[in-house]
């Protein structure tokens, strides 16, 4: 059992980049993809919660050939507890995977990159999916309500390509991009906020929904899948609570992050000019910056979103070029602008 189970578990890092640590509640098995043993006490085990932190780790329970395991992963942010969920379906349909499955639980593995090539295409022929660009929306939505969501999606858009509940608190939504739609790069943040907007006059729930990129056909789903997680992970970082997410709007975020914490240090270091700390504590100047981002450099519009004069923008505008020699009004020191906020972030 040990060996299957870190087979696994070696699955789960492989796709994730996550370390896991599984240990049985008799203690007789366990398995580990971590390079060191993470104690766990006694009255871990005995939780009434499938999924918990303590100060440094995520625990989730979950059930394999027969016996009760305690897993644990690095990190006790939402994002770790979303992934804990994730790890104990992925465990769960590991066991099921020659066994025959439902339409929901073949796409739950498809979307989620659990499922194999060729069992993904057997899928895409048997239920005759659409030769058609498509993405995911990644639904989040409060405790317990996620297949109300599910049901209300499937009901009012049936022409997505599949809604499923991954969890209590998240649906994953594929839509295919119709021919006229694919020149509008703006259309799926478009389709979210339309059933964002929809789920909360029909069912009073709050959701978010993280969009991920556009992939060529429903066998490449899971990367659109994996960047809708990217977005949430990125939205965590950079404090975007609410509304609508997709990709493209933290794919700069994404690239940067990707990079070494050393090399993410030294990108910091060769934009510093002697006032940015200012700067980046000010929070004022940086909501100013950003909106001025937002609204495409155009001062008329800043000014009238953010209720001030004119004037006022301009001062704040100048005051960030006297602190940091960048004039955000050039696209060149915008871009340099948002690079700094972004690195600020990740430099930890």
């Amino acid at each position: 059992m040990e060996r299957e189970l870190l087979r696994v578990l070696r699955a789960v890092k492989d796709k994730t980049g996550i370390e896991v640590q599984a240990i049985s509640d008799s203690g007789v098995y366990y398995a580990s993809t971590m390079s060191n043993f993470i104690p766990v006490k006694q009255e871990d085990f005995s939780s009434n919660q499938d999924v918990f932190c303590d100060s440094e780790y995520t625990y989730f329970k979950f059930s394999f050939g027969g016996s009760k395991f305690l897993g644990l992963i690095f990190g006790t942010s939402e994002h770790e507890k979303n992934y804990a969920n994730l790890i104990i379906g992925y465990i769960e349909m590991s066991q099921t995977k020659n066994t025959h499955l439902s339409y929901d639980e073949e796409i739950s593995l498809i979307i989620t990159g659990n499922s194999t090539k060729s069992r993904t295409l057997h899928f895409m022929n048997k239920y005759s999916t659409p030769k058609a660009p498509c993405y995911v929306s990644y639904v989040k939505c409060p405790e317990g309500r996620a297949f109300e969501v599910q049901e209300f999606i499937r009901s009012y858009y049936p022409e997505n390509g599949g809604v499923i509940a991954l969890s209590q608190d998240s649906v994953a939504c594929v839509k295919y991009i119709e021919k006229d739609e694919v020149l509008d790069l703006t259309s799926p943040s478009k389709q979210a906020e339309t059933f964002k907007r929809s789920i909360f006059e029909e069912l009073g729930i709050n959701v978010i929904v993280y969009v991920g990129g556009a992939v060529k056909t429903f066998a490449d789903v899971a990367v659109s899948f994996n960047q809708a997680l990217a977005t949430e992970k990125m939205s965590e970082i950079f404090g975007v609570g609410s509304g609508v997410l997709a990709y493209k709007d933290v794919m700069l975020a994404k690239i940067l992050e990707d990079n070494s914490p050393n090399k993410i240090r030294e990108y910091y270091s060769a934009l510093l000019t002697g006032g940015e700390e200012e700067l980046l504590s000010d929070e004022e100047l940086m909501l100013t910056g950003d909106a001025f981002l937002a609204n495409n450099l155009n001062v008329s519009e800043t000014a009238r979103e953010m209720y001030i004069h004119r004037n006022t923008l301009i001062y704040r505008i100048d005051k960030i070029e006297r602190l940091t020699g960048l004039d955000i009004r050039k696209f060149s020191d915008a871009l340099n602008f948002r690079i700094l906020f972004i690195l600020s972030k990740l430099k930890g």
